[in-house]
């Protein structure tokens, strides 16, 4: 299993973040004008799937 050295666990952490605030971001935004699409993408179970992603990048298994 490779890993992950410290510098780029920061980065990976930053950029987990910077994901999370664009994201959230954007369905804010996008509330504003469209709120039906807003709450679908609200009701996804995007943190799931973006937990599953960061885990396998992370660690190399599901």
């Amino acid at each position: 299993m490779p890993q992950i050295s410290q510098g780029n666990k920061m980065w990976l952490a930053i950029g987990k973040t910077i994901l999370a605030a664009v994201l959230i971001s954007f369905v804010s935004w996008l509330s504003g004008k469209k709120t039906g699409l807003a709450g679908f993408i609200t009701a996804l179970p995007l943190t799931t799937l973006l937990a599953l992603a960061f885990s396998h990048l992370e660690w190399g298994e599901l």
